[in-house]
């Protein structure tokens, strides 16, 4: 088992090609460095992504649930 791990020390320190660089250093070669979207972030269009997802799991919950209720013959009781 210490084998495995030293094995994997010496890996990642040795062997392994890492390059460190500043963002200063790596916005001069941005095609070599940069490996994210750099765009505008767009907050509308992300909030009504999430509020999608959102009521659709809960849409997903609510009617599984009245669909498994009213399978297994659970019915509403009225004010009386």
């Amino acid at each position: 088992m210490l084998g495995k791990w030293l094995f994997i020390l010496m890996y990642t320190t040795l062997f392994a090609s890492t390059e460190m660089v500043t963002l200063e250093e790596g916005l001069t070669n941005p095609e070599r460095y940069i490996r994210y979207d750099a765009s505008d972030y767009n907050i509308g269009m992300h909030a009504g992504i999430v509020l999608a997802i959102l009521y659709g799991i809960l849409a997903t919950a609510v009617l599984g649930v009245l669909i498994i209720s009213r399978l297994l013959g659970y019915r509403r009781k009225g004010f009386s």
